[in-house]
């Protein structure tokens, strides 16, 4: 069986694998980027020319996005050819021990059921909840409007724990029904945020129905612009 590796320290001799790289046999130009919406496209292509500035690498990511409901579908279109395809999701998860959300578990097992495909295929679940997350709290600090300082000000009591950092919804905020969900691990990792929300009126009490946002986030807007 001949499988394609990105370097020679991936190389893994045995007797049922012959191995050869991956730009002996693709153009990396041509790349596919496959992510959850355009504007996630365009962040992580920006991140990438940042941390590429030297032009030490040469690739063009195409982009194919998805929406969470499809990505399968989307996925099947991708793998018939002998492309190079990165999809990279959010994980959508509540804290370190939490399940994965439904596109990350999609995903997940439509790579691992297509292993064999034409294409040379590789995912990156966010160690994070979403891209929202990867970046410092500081940042929001720059773009945003004062409508959101009060917001952002309560985060910062917690910015050195590093597993609230990771997971907490920073794009949406918290529904009243997360608030009244009956995880302890959720509540160990909130509560005490929440209560900085009450002491900084970010707390919305009038919240009374499930999908009433108590404490409303920053929006997907102002991390697309950074």
């Amino acid at each position: 069986r001949l499988r394609v590796v990105p370097a020679p320290k991936y190389f893994v001799p045995d007797d049922e694998n012959e191995y050869i790289l991956l730009k002996d046999c693709y153009t990396l130009s041509e790349a596919i980027l496959s992510t959850e919406n355009p504007n996630d496209f365009t962040f992580y292509c920006n991140l990438f020319k940042f941390m590429n500035k030297n032009n030490a690498i040469t690739i063009n990511f195409s982009n194919n996005s998805f929406g969470g409901g499809s990505a399968e579908q989307f996925l099947k279109t991708m793998i018939t050819d002998n492309n190079i395809i990165l999809t990279i999701c959010d994980s959508d998860k509540d804290f370190e021990t939490s399940d994965l959300g439904s596109t990350a578990v999609t995903i997940a097992r439509f790579f691992a059921r297509n292993r064999n495909a034409p294409a040379y295929m590789e995912y990156y679940i966010l160690p994070v909840r979403e891209k929202e997350n990867l970046l410092p709290i500081e940042c929001y600090e720059l773009f945003s409007d004062n409508s959101k300082k009060q917001f952002i000000d309560s985060i910062k009591n917690f910015s050195c724990n590093e597993e609230f950092m990771k997971f907490i919804d920073i794009k949406s905020g918290f529904k009243l029904k997360k608030v009244n969900c009956e995880c302890s691990t959720w509540h160990d990792l909130y509560d005490p945020y929440i209560d900085v929300c009450k002491s900084n009126n970010a707390y919305n009490e009038a919240a009374t129905d499930d999908d009433d946002y108590c404490i409303k986030g920053i929006g997907g807007k102002l991390a697309d612009r950074l």
